[in-house]
């Protein structure tokens, strides 16, 4: 496969026609043409199906396209990290992170790192799931440690240490639990039985002090950490959020029970092995180790 080939035909995908294509690589329509029809007499596949329009792509056609993109972006990665100036930085750089660190501690993080580099472009997919890095769905993750896995680079983020909360309204009508047993006596919000989520402590309220096998009945249940800030702030309950939430987010709450052994969570920036020299890669991890480190 000609890289000049690639390229004509890349271009021309992804504007959707030929005549845009020219304008990107400068080339005239005859060339870009011969180069499409040289691919696929080279492949023995049709990789586009005609309009008078717009090419379309085949399914042999999007197979190519996805992996020709990924060797384009090598290209510019290396252009990027040759060159060494903001103005260089730039592509698509796709970040899955927990529901959680995507309400909370993101929108300021990556407002101040897209004005530092603007020419890149960000897609953040907010979920709770096993992220299957090593299948594209992500660049990175930004989640708790991965079980080791060949192929992956899990650097430590941030420690976060669990506490538990309740606005003052709700203190003053149910009381201040004094020790651990007072939970008994409460309503606490948690996240629920949702057994996809990441943080395996996140409902340890509901447990602590109990013996194996008892467990506190929540008031209420969401899987939204945010979410249960706000019911915490309007006064239905007690509810566990990470220091760091609290800091930025937790107005009108205050701490219960802050003399217990509370759990501390570990946050992991994880990408693929491949992407470890990517520039856009090792820009978006300094610079959320630094800014979480404040």
């Amino acid at each position: 496969m000609d890289l000049d080939k690639l390229r004509g035909f890349y271009n021309t995908a992804k504007l959707g026609n030929i005549t845009k294509a020219t304008t990107a690589i400068h080339l005239t329509q005859s060339a870009i043409s011969r180069q499409i029809a040289g691919l696929e007499e080279d492949l023995g596949v049709k990789l586009f199906t005609r309009t008078h329009r717009q090419m379309k792509l085949t399914d042999s056609g999007r197979i190519l396209y996805d992996f020709v993109g990924r060797i384009f972006d090598e290209f510019s990665q290396i252009e990027a990290n040759i060159k060494g100036d903001v103005d260089s930085i730039s592509g698509q750089l796709k970040i899955a992170a927990t529901v959680g660190y995507a309400e909370t501690y993101l929108p300021d993080v990556l407002k101040g790192f897209l004005r530092k580099y603007p020419n890149l472009n960000v897609s953040l997919l907010s979920m709770d799931q096993e992220v299957e890095i090593l299948l594209k769905m992500a660049d990175v993750a930004i989640r708790p440690k991965l079980p080791e896995t060949t192929g992956i680079v899990q650097d430590l983020l941030m420690s976060n240490r669990m506490r538990l909360y309740a606005s003052q309204d709700y203190l003053d009508q149910y009381g201040v639990p004094q020790q651990i047993e007072d939970l008994d006596k409460h309503k606490l919000i948690a996240f629920g039985d949702h057994t996809s989520h990441p943080f395996h402590a996140i409902n340890y309220h509901l447990t602590l002090g109990k013996k194996a096998g008892e467990v506190r009945v929540p008031y209420l249940q969401m899987n939204s950490p945010q979410t249960r800030c706000n019911m915490a702030q309007s006064g239905f309950g007690i509810t566990p959020l990470s220091e760091y939430h609290y800091k930025i987010q937790g107005e009108g709450l205050v701490e219960v029970l802050g003399n217990l052994d509370h759990p501390v969570v570990d946050i992991y920036f994880i990408y693929p092995e491949h992407m470890r020299n990517y520039q856009r890669i090792i820009l978006l991890r300094d610079f959320l180790k630094k800014q979480l480190s404040n």
